[in-house]
């Protein structure tokens, strides 16, 4: 992954799926198709991808943008719902093998291990996020050893840690243990981690995931309804899909 980039590099890591039918967006069928909930997220995959660009188009600092791929990342960086990964400079990936939590600790231990000063990492649940969530973080990061993007469902969206400057423990080695993934506890048990280690923990605004067809509910009223009123160009890929679900009348998302 080394470009040539000095410790003062920047990193952003996208957590991904290939958007195999089925296995991606599953709490979201029913009402909607295997197919349709991988539409969705293939959706959600370019706007996180477009949002990434943009921060480092702004960025004052050099960053590198990571995708990282749950399974083979040289098959998926040819398959087409990657194609705007590859198209704005992404590096690929594997996730590698283990729990959430392991694969979390191995992709931004390396990259801090290359000289990352500032690492931050968000999935592709949450399609809204903003270059300023992105910034905000790294922001934050100038003060703090772990910045924590709160979800409403009682875990994160967004997590971001920084290299060590002195001795003390190396955040990317405790935050991910000892972690029950996939419960309303992640959040509390994270926040207790990195107190228990006197890691210096910061929490940013709560912002959403989408993952039931409530969110799916929630993200339409944000994106066609509020949004769309005050001109914003967040998340094009989404309201196109949800645009045209919506002239369809389809799922409960007409009107």
């Amino acid at each position: 992954m080394s470009d040539g980039l000095d410790v003062e590099h920047d990193v952003v890591i996208v957590f991904a799926k290939v958007p195999i039918a089925g296995e991606v967006k599953t709490r979201l069928t029913p009402p909607l198709s295997e197919a349709q909930a991988a539409a969705l997220y293939t959706a959600f995959m370019a706007d996180t991808a477009l949002t990434v660009a943009r921060y480092g188009a702004q960025s004052s600092r050099p960053l590198v943008k990571v995708v990282a791929v749950a399974g083979d990342s040289v098959a998926a960086s040819a398959h087409a719902a990657f194609a705007p990964f590859v198209d704005a400079g992404f590096v690929f990936l594997d996730q590698g093998e283990g729990n959430l939590g392991e694969r979390l600790r191995r992709i931004s231990g390396l990259c801090l291990e290359q000289g990352a000063a500032r690492v931050v990492v968000i999935g592709t649940d949450s399609p809204t996020l903003h270059v300023d969530h992105i910034e905000f973080a790294f922001t934050l990061l100038s003060a703090h050893d772990v910045v924590l993007g709160p979800s409403f469902d009682g875990g994160y969206y967004l997590i971001g840690l920084r290299q060590m400057v002195v001795d003390g423990p190396v955040a990317h080695e405790v935050v991910f243990e000892n972690i029950a993934w996939s419960t309303g506890d992640v959040l509390a048990q994270t926040w207790e981690r990195c107190k228990s280690a006197s890691l210096l923990c910061e929490l940013m605004g709560f912002w959403y995931d989408v993952d039931t067809f409530e969110d799916v509910k929630m993200l339409r009223f944000h994106l066609l309804k509020y949004l769309k009123e005050r001109d914003s160009e967040l998340a094009p890929n989404t309201v196109q899909l949800l645009d045209a679900w919506q002239l369809d009348g389809a799922f409960g998302l007409s009107g």
